[in-house]
């Protein structure tokens, strides 16, 4: 599309993940902690932040948007790999004060806090409803190389949502990695990633194609695939 910024194209300084405004206007996050907004013609967007774009106190590691525009940012506590920090900012990029204790930041544990080993965020999504929002990824339970997928979810004011165990978990039986996950439009969550196969017993490495669906309260859909996940043979 050549009427976009220049030739079709938009040069963004370490993109690491983009969303939509409900008005077309383009968010994006990079790794240097940067917000930045362009326009739906793909120009910078002045009206956000300074100048078309808001610094970030932490790296984000996923972030979404709200039914009324707000931006929601998870990342990593650089004080406690345990815990999650969860900011708010409104649709034109300032600071939230209305969200967490003034600053627009709640700091919360994650996929099972202190009680498993290391973890890593994939996805965030928000709720239209109700602006609730889920953080999924993946978690290593005991700590031996084999990860589970996780999900963890929050109210729109960024305590835990306590429908929600402190830790959901997928078993595969082999290592797996949640990689992205969507709403459907009953709010369900559809979680995809890969399955792989590869120890001592299995030398050549096999991946599958690995899908898990779940209520809005992490527990498995059973009326996917009967018990809520399926390995596609690829």
């Amino acid at each position: 599309d050549l009427t976009f910024g220049s030739d079709g194209k938009v040069l963004a300084d370490s993109p690491g993940a983009a969303a939509l405004q409900s008005d077309g206007k383009i968010l994006v996050v990079s790794g240097t902690r940067v917000l930045s907004r362009y326009t739906t013609d793909g120009k910078t967007d002045t009206s956000f932040g300074v100048n078309g774009a808001t610094g970030l106190k932490y790296s984000p590691a996923a972030f979404a948007v709200r039914g009324d525009n707000k931006i929601v940012i998870a990342s990593y506590d650089p004080s406690n790999s345990n815990e999650v920090i969860l900011s708010r900012y409104t649709a034109n990029g300032q600071v939230d004060t209305s969200f967490g204790g003034g600053d627009g930041e709640i700091t919360e544990p994650f996929f099972g806090g202190d009680q498993t080993g290391p973890k890593t965020i994939s996805k965030m999504l928000v709720r239209p409803d109700n602006n609730r929002i889920y953080l999924l990824g993946n978690v290593s339970p005991a700590d031996n190389g084999l990860y589970d997928w996780a999900l963890a979810a929050y109210n729109d004011t960024g305590d835990p949502y306590s429908e929600f165990s402190s830790l959901t978990t997928t078993h595969w039986g082999y290592t797996s990695f949640l990689n992205d996950a969507a709403l459907t439009p009953d709010n369900k969550i559809v979680a995809v990633g890969a399955f792989a196969v590869s120890d001592s017993h299995h030398p050549d490495v096999q991946e599958d194609f690995a899908v898990a669906r779940y209520d809005e309260h992490g527990q498995p859909d059973t009326s996917f695939s009967g018990d809520g996940q399926k390995l596609i043979n690829f």
